[in-house]
């Protein structure tokens, strides 16, 4: 295990997990999110719990599948373990609102830019109802660490918070952080402050006595950009931010996590600008189906 280096005095306080919740899909598990779910859980100390979510009523096919993945899971995930039944994203949502938990791990699966916005996809409806920071694992990855971590930046109002978040992971795995500022290349420049921004966020990160590096990258699309660096440099993580839903910009970062989420096989976690609050839970997107209620949120404790 790596051991954890202390932030420098005059450092930011970093953010820290105390909750995890790992959701599993029963018919179609992801592997790789389980397992990544224990190690962050390990380094960062946290509690974590496992749901096992199944559209529809309990039969005897979904018990035995249930076993099925059970059986696979490291032992701190299966050994503290509930199941739902019902709409997937509300069960996940209800859940993690319940537990006052501060990180929603869940699987996602590839599907095209515009498939994310008309089919079902419970990432993208978690996301969209939930205050606590989410990590999409996809199902063809299989990372046992984090290294290296992507940090693409905006200087939106979410910006100093993910990259505290990504300095927290590179502190607790000894991982290096990049900072990424994409340029679509309609504007073909960055704006007049752009770089300075960017070397104040490096002075920030590396004042940690983390190793830090910094790139402005014109592309075609934030999302493209984006997702040719990360392969040309092979990430275990990238971090992003989402601002307030109701502003432009929150709108299009959305847009562009959900297109990353389809494209890459790295883990990616989404954290919002401000501090995760359980006593003041989001409202739910309108999108996110309601039958599951809370009462149809039948946990079994596998301990």
């Amino acid at each position: 295990m790596t051991t954890l280096r202390t932030a420098a005095p005059s450092g930011p306080e970093l953010p820290a997990f105390r909750r995890i919740l790992c959701a599993l899909d029963v018919e179609r598990p992801a592997p790789g999110a389980a397992a990544l779910a224990a190690l962050i859980a390990r380094q960062f100390e946290a509690e974590l719990e496992a749901l096992y979510v199944s559209p529809g009523s309990f039969d005897a096919e979904a018990a035995a599948r249930l076993e099925r993945l059970v059986a696979t899971l490291p032992p701190s995930v299966a050994e503290n373990a509930g199941v739902a039944f019902g709409a997937p994203a509300t069960c996940i949502c209800e859940r993690a609102t319940q537990r006052a938990c501060d990180l929603i791990v869940l699987g996602s699966r590839s599907r095209s830019d515009l498939g994310w916005q008309f089919r079902d996809d419970v990432v993208r409806d978690v996301s969209a109802a939930t205050g606590s920071a989410t990590l999409s694992v996809h199902e063809r990855d299989r990372a046992a660490t984090i290294e290296r971590i992507l940090v693409p930046v905006d200087f939106g109002p979410a910006t100093e918070r993910m990259v505290d978040w990504a300095s927290s992971f590179a502190l607790r795995f000894g991982a290096e952080v990049q900072l990424l500022h994409v340029v679509s290349r309609e504007r073909s420049a960055p704006r007049r402050g752009d770089r300075a921004a960017l070397e104040a966020l490096q002075a920030r990160v590396a004042a940690l006595g983390l190793e830090v590096g910094s790139q402005v990258l014109v592309a075609g699309s934030i999302a493209g950009g984006i997702e040719a660096y990360n392969e040309s440099c092979e990430f275990d993580l990238v971090v992003m931010g989402l601002g307030p839903s109701s502003d432009g910009g929150g709108r299009v970062t959305r847009g562009v996590i959900a297109s990353l989420r389809n494209r890459l096989s790295v883990p990616l976690l989404s954290v919002h600008a401000s501090p995760f609050d359980a006593t003041k839970p989001r409202a739910r997107a309108a999108h996110v189906p309601r039958e599951a209620s809370a009462a149809a949120l039948a946990l079994a404790d596998r301990r």
